[in-house]
């Protein structure tokens, strides 16, 4: 049986982002499928994939043009473009689309983030190049919804022959199970320490009761991002009076999160709202009990306490409380665990690459 030749223009490891972690597992899903995979990414990163090529340069028209000869030469059967915020030049990328549709080129695009794009003409525009979307996840108040061919058409100027709704992908991991220590159980919060992710409640939470361990991991730069690294204070003047929470102020590799998450009994999620859902993912991969505020997509995601455990948004009382009644129950704790790993295979890279395949143009 031919391989067939998939191109994916994105972001890819070592680049620290979301998307490259992303692309990183889908082109490993797809070569498990069959195909021959070559990645199109930036320049000034080394790239220990040999099928990866740094040719893009966000501020060089010329890169642009070199990632289409290069594409022309592969001659794919399909080209991939992984998108969110628009991380692509707004000049020389829909240059750069027009041109591989003029030689012939069909494009599919995995749209992470559906932006918002109402003041933005240029942006809007470039929506009209594509022949095809799939999309994972939606900004905001949406992951995989109804309600995103809606807000496609409302925020853009969109026109594809087919748009694909795919559910969130989750990685498969090999997890190393521990049971859960009566004594001591582990909180984790992890990621980018941003202000609508309410980390102070964990704090007020789990600070005061004995038995609980907490770790709040993830950094922010100064002046960039002053109002998160002002909130960063705020969270480790907090901590100083607890001796059982830890703020760990660093970038996290992917080699630490890994110890971080088999150390952890639960993951913490207090969001006040929802810009991504890595975190989320990441929780179910490793096969660890999510806590989320019950808001819009967690209380879609989560279901009945099905996949993790709702609390009331903004309420460190109630996030206690719901802690306390799971970390006891067995039979609960397992349930879950149960439900997680059942959704964890229906969801995998694998499956939703096979989808891909299935609809990619």
């Amino acid at each position: 049986m031919k391989k067939e030749k998939i191109a994916v223009i994105s972001r890819y490891p070592p680049h620290k982002c979301g998307i490259g972690i992303y692309t990183s597992s889908y082109v490993e899903a797809f070569r498990k499928n069959n195909c021959d995979v070559k990645v199109i990414a930036f320049e000034g990163y080394d790239y220990k994939d040999k099928n990866v090529f740094g040719i893009l340069k966000n501020s060089s028209l010329a890169s642009y043009i070199r990632a289409v000869r290069y594409i022309k030469k592969i001659n794919p059967d399909k080209i991939l473009i992984e998108h969110e915020y628009m991380f692509y030049n707004p000049v020389f990328f829909p240059f750069m689309l027009f041109l591989l549709r003029a030689k012939g080129y069909r494009t599919n695009l995995v749209m992470h983030t559906i932006p918002e794009y109402k003041n933005s003409f240029v942006k809007r525009c470039i929506f009209k190049i594509w022949n095809s979307t799939f999309l994972l996840f939606t900004n905001n108040l949406y992951i995989h919804t109804k309600n995103a061919k809606e807000k496609i058409a409302r925020m853009t100027l969109f026109h594809s022959e087919k748009t694909t709704i795919v559910e969130i992908p989750v990685s498969e991991r090999k997890v190393l199970q521990k049971k859960i220590n009566s004594k001591k159980i582990n909180l984790l919060c992890q990621g980018f320490i941003i202000e609508d992710k309410n980390y102070h409640l964990v704090i007020e939470s789990f600070g005061s009761p004995k038995g609980y361990n907490v770790k709040i991991a993830g950094s922010v730069q100064e002046g960039s991002m002053q109002k998160q690294f002002d909130y960063m204070k705020r969270l480790k003047n907090m901590a100083e009076k607890h001796d059982n929470i830890e703020i760990i102020d660093k970038y996290i590799s992917e080699k630490e999160k890994e110890s971080m998450m088999k150390w952890a009994d639960f993951i913490m999620l207090p969001y006040s709202n929802l810009e991504q859902s890595a975190n989320l993912t990441t929780a179910w991969s490793f096969e660890k009990i999510p806590v989320c505020s019950d808001l819009i997509p967690f209380k879609e995601e989560i279901g009945n306490d099905k996949y993790g455990v709702l609390f009331r948004n903004g309420n460190a009382s109630d996030m206690l409380r719901k802690v306390e009644s799971v970390k006891s129950n067995k039979k609960i704790i397992a349930k879950i665990k149960s439900n997680i790993k059942k959704l964890k295979f229906e969801r995998s890279f694998r499956k939703m690459a096979d989808k891909f395949m299935k609809t990619m143009l």
